[in-house]
This record gives structure tokens, C-alpha cells and sequence, in this order.
């Protein structure tokens, strides 16, 4: 999950045996409460990242997302 193309996507929840949630997120939640998508800092291959920004099309579906590229500046999509 640490090398998921995106950090807000890189969050899981499971049920413990007692019942818990418990709740991994290796590149943090400010992100995911950020409405912000930026590269995985150790994502082994950048364009996965382009190319899921592409494929998803989350600002058409999440218009308040906000997208960031490998080199920090925002990215723009069309929808």
C-alpha cells in the first residue's frame, strides 16, 4: 500500500478479531482530508500516476479535488 501511485489512496481499514477498526495509512490522512491527490513520494513509476489521474477521471466526478503532479505544480483535467 506504501507504493500506491497516490497518498490518499493509500489508506486501509480492516475489522480486528476484538471488533476494532484499525486503520493504515503509511503516507498519512492530510491528503485524504485535503481533497488532495499527489504522487506517492515512493511510487516506483510516476507516469502510473498520470495515467490513473487519466483513467479515473475524479475531478469530473469529485469536481473539488485538487491534483497534484510529481513536480508539485496543480494538474488540470478535462472532462
Amino acid at each position: 500500500m506504501a507504493s500506491w501511485p497516490e497518498t490518499a489512496t493509500a489508506v486501509g481499514v480492516r475489522l480486528t478479531d476484538r471488533g476494532a477498526l484499525e486503520l493504515v495509512a503509511p503516507h498519512g490522512l492530510v491528503d485524504l482530508f485535503a481533497l488532495t491527490l499527489r504522487p506517492s513520494p515512493v511510487a516506483s513509476d510516476p507516469r502510473a500516476y498520470t495515467s490513473r489521474l487519466r483513467e479515473k477521471g475524479w475531478l469530473v466526478r469529485w469536481p473539488r479535488l485538487r491534483m497534484v503532479q510529481a513536480d508539485g505544480l496543480p494538474v488540470r483535467q478535462r472532462g
